[in-house]
């Protein structure tokens, strides 16, 4: 996939996709779903990465994924601070 390339704005894309395809069952699903949100993270900022990430943001599975918080955080604008 293209986040072994490090092109993880499109592996976002991608793993997203699957996730939202009907033929997975939902346990595979939810683990896509969340490298999506893995790979949008850590994509480059842009236009596309926002799109991406409020896509995500909207879908019902967020709130059960396993970044929900640092999601929500980038949805709402708060600054992320290193621990």
């Amino acid at each position: 996939m293209s986040d072994s390339k490090r092109d993880y704005t499109n592996a976002a894309v991608g793993y997203i996709s699957l996730a939202n395809d009907k033929d997975v069952d939902a346990e595979t699903a939810m683990e896509l779903f969340n490298l999506g949100l893995a790979c949008a993270i850590v994509s480059p900022a842009s236009n596309r990465k926002s799109s991406i990430l409020s896509i995500i943001y909207k879908d019902d599975r967020s709130k059960l994924s396993l970044y929900s918080d640092l999601l929500n955080k980038f949805a709402t604008g708060m600054l992320i601070k290193p621990s």
